[in-house]
């Protein structure tokens, strides 16, 4: 059974639908174990920029993202393409942001979510952790020869508030969410000599906590110094809006907003207002990977994905192995016998590494298809 993908994007679909397809912690919980017992493996990705539903299955993934949230153009792969995909994913070539930091949190965190609620089995976990590890390795070349070593959206984002505000020293920060991006977005500005407030939770689940030097207030003091701010960045995960043109009045100061959000955090009326500018996810504007880095990624990509391959490969050959290592077990036990069970623990173990060591010397020394004609033959006899 193929690995299938189905899923929305910021490359065939629009913001406004995206954002039905928004899922957080707590809904794709809930998702995942709704589909569960109709995929053999399933795990959910979703980002502000994607959210692409992977599994083993019989089932169309694009029904199962229909009966949840309704139809959109969907993007597909399947089977080679699909594997592809997955490490595109992880090494940041998909993201908006290319070789952004956070997808690779993100990616993890979906395998992760998946492999507690028992979605996941040996294939997409296999992949997801080979995929993760060719992210990481890309990043660490990356950096190495760039000086920018942050790429994040929080970056691009904070590289526009400059622009348009041509100076960041002295001005007034709103950042409306403390989670990841809000707390990078944090760090930058206030590196950058800006005044900024940033609304926090109670408590965060990863226990993390902002700078010392970070004005922290409450969610319900937001539209107090919304009025007052030359920038405001929306970072929530709230499914509505946090700023509507009720809470935000015109003025003669020039005001950037950054709505870095999905679903977006920020009324989009308020992008009508004299001297505002109002940017999303779709029109932030992003640069392209450099040409001198690809082909680095891609030869990172191809070693990755070929031990994938090769684990793929010799995983159909499981089952023969057990039955060969079985055999060999009850022969040598049959034919020297034991006192006790710890010498029969001993010869059993003896006799599965002697296997083991033979049956994976094939392995590495013949084509995989000469070791699986070798494994069928072997275990053929076994039952006999």
């Amino acid at each position: 059974m193929q690995i299938k993908i189905a899923g929305v994007d910021y490359i065939n679909s629009p913001l406004s639908i995206r954002e039905k397809f928004a899922f957080t912690s707590t809904s794709a919980t809930e998702f995942l174990t709704k589909i569960k017992h109709s995929t053999e493996e399933c795990i959910l990705i979703f980002t502000c920029n994607r959210t692409e539903l992977i599994v083993i299955s019989e089932t169309d993934p694009i029904e199962l993202l229909k009966k949840e949230r309704g139809n959109a153009k969907f993007f597909t792969y399947e089977g080679e393409e699909a594997i592809e995909h997955i490490y595109n994913v992880a090494a940041g070539i998909c993201s908006q942001v290319p070789l952004e930091d956070q997808i690779l949190g993100q990616v993890k965190d979906a395998l992760n979510l998946s492999q507690a609620l028992k979605c996941c089995g040996p294939t997409l976990s296999k992949l997801f952790q080979s995929a993760i590890s060719a992210g990481k390795e890309i990043r660490s070349e990356i950096k190495k020869g760039n000086n920018d070593t942050s790429i994040s959206v929080a970056k691009i984002a904070f590289e526009k508030a400059l622009k348009e505000q041509t100076t960041l020293t002295g001005k007034k920060c709103l950042i409306i969410g403390s989670g990841a991006t809000g707390m990078l977005c944090a760090q930058l500005f206030l590196e950058a000599g800006s005044d900024v407030k940033m609304t926090i939770r109670r408590h965060r689940k990863d226990g993390a906590t902002s700078s010392s030097m970070i004005s922290t207030i409450s969610y319900d003091e937001k539209n107090k110094y919304a009025i007052q701010a030359d920038i405001i960045i929306g970072a929530t995960s709230s499914p509505h809006f946090v700023l509507t043109e009720e809470d935000f009045k015109e003025s003669d100061k020039k005001v950037t907003i950054l709505d870095l959000a999905v679903p977006r955090d920020i009324s989009t009326k308020i992008a009508t207002y004299k001297n505002v500018t109002l940017y999303d996810m779709d029109s932030l504007g992003c640069q392209p990977i450099k040409s001198e880095f690809m082909e680095e990624i891609e030869k990172i990509l191809h070693h990755h994905k070929t031990k994938f391959y090769e684990w793929e490969e010799i995983k159909e050959c499981v089952p023969m192995i057990e039955e060969i290592c079985d055999y060999a077990e009850r022969e040598l036990i049959n034919t020297i016998g034991y006192k006790n069970e710890e010498e029969k623990e001993i010869l059993e173990e003896a006799a599965r590494n002697m296997m083991n060591k033979l049956l994976f010397s094939i392995k590495n020394n013949e084509e995989i298809n000469t070791a699986k004609t070798c494994y069928q033959v072997m275990a053929k006899a076994a039952k006999i």
